[in-house]
């Protein structure tokens, strides 16, 4: 919910088949600008087919790019949902989670899939998560176990 009444730029990074979480954003949201990605040219590309055909909405932008390089200036996101792009990134965590960090702008967010965070599982890679976090520059790190994840703010 906290995503989806974004009025700014959302960058759903990791989209991935599924998803993740932007099906979800555009449910609710049907007007929120969207940039969907991917590392895989192909899951963009068929997201852009599928979405083109199902809503009309002008605020879609699409991307595939490894994210640890995100081809956008510094400060320029409102927020990044992270359904899983980070965790299956080809470089290090800690180094996509220093761009997702400079990419977003001050105050901006950062909603991190990792699973249930408040499961026997969950627990046991969320104490890793938090720190590359915090190291990567965010604060506020927060439980979302409704949503699978932690969400965290740039200072």
């Amino acid at each position: 919910q906290e995503i989806a009444s974004c009025d700014g730029i959302i960058l759903e990074i990791g989209a991935g088949p599924g998803g993740r979480y932007m099906p979800y954003i555009l449910k609710v949201n049907p007007d929120a600008t969207i940039i969907i990605s991917d590392l895989s040219p192909t899951v963009v590309r068929e997201w852009k087919s599928f979405l083109d055909k199902t809503l009309d909405s002008p605020n879609l932008y699409y991307a595939a790019f490894d994210f640890c390089h995100m081809p956008f200036k510094d400060n320029c996101i409102d927020i990044i949902s992270d359904g899983g792009g980070i965790g299956n990134c080809i470089g290090e965590k800690a180094e996509a989670l220093k761009e997702a960090y400079r990419v977003l702008k001050p105050g901006g967010k950062l909603f991190h899939y990792i699973g249930n965070p408040d499961s026997k599982t969950g627990a046991s890679v969320t104490g890793g998560v938090i720190k590359r976090l915090r190291l990567a520059g965010f604060e506020n790190i927060t439980s979302k176990q409704a949503a699978f994840g932690l969400l965290a703010t740039k200072r």
